[in-house]
C-alpha cells in the first residue's frame, strides 16, 4: 500500500492529482541531471578561467548538490512507479 506524503488539513482532505507523483519525480530527475551537466561545464570552464579557484569551488558545490538530489529523485521515481502499478481507489487515494 502506497500513500502520498501530504501535510496540512486541506492536503489530507483533497485527493492527490493523478499524475502529480510522477511529475514531481521527473522534476527531481531533471534537476539532478542539470546539476551533473553544470558540474562538468564548471570543471571545463575552470581550466580556462583566470579566476579558476572560484569556478572550481562552484563546481564542487554543484557536484555535492547533485549527490544529494539524485538519490531523492531516484526514490521519488520508485514510489511513483509503485503508485501507478495499482489502480486508483474510488476515493482518489493512490495505492488502496
Amino acid at each position: 500500500m502506497v500513500e502520498p506524503a501530504v501535510t496540512g488539513t486541506l492536503a489530507r482532505r483533497l485527493p492527490t492529482p493523478h499524475r502529480l507523483p510522477l511529475a514531481i519525480a521527473w522534476v527531481g530527475t531533471t534537476a539532478g541531471v542539470a546539476m551533473g551537466i553544470a558540474t562538468l561545464i564548471l570543471a571545463v570552464a575552470s581550466l580556462q578561467a583566470t579566476d579558476w579557484p572560484l569556478l572550481a569551488l562552484a563546481g564542487a558545490f554543484t557536484a555535492v548538490s547533485h549527490a544529494v538530489v539524485a538519490p531523492s529523485a531516484r526514490a521519488c521515481r520508485r514510489c511513483a512507479r509503485l503508485a501507478f502499478a495499482s489502480p486508483p481507489s474510488p476515493g482518489g487515494v493512490l495505492g488502496h
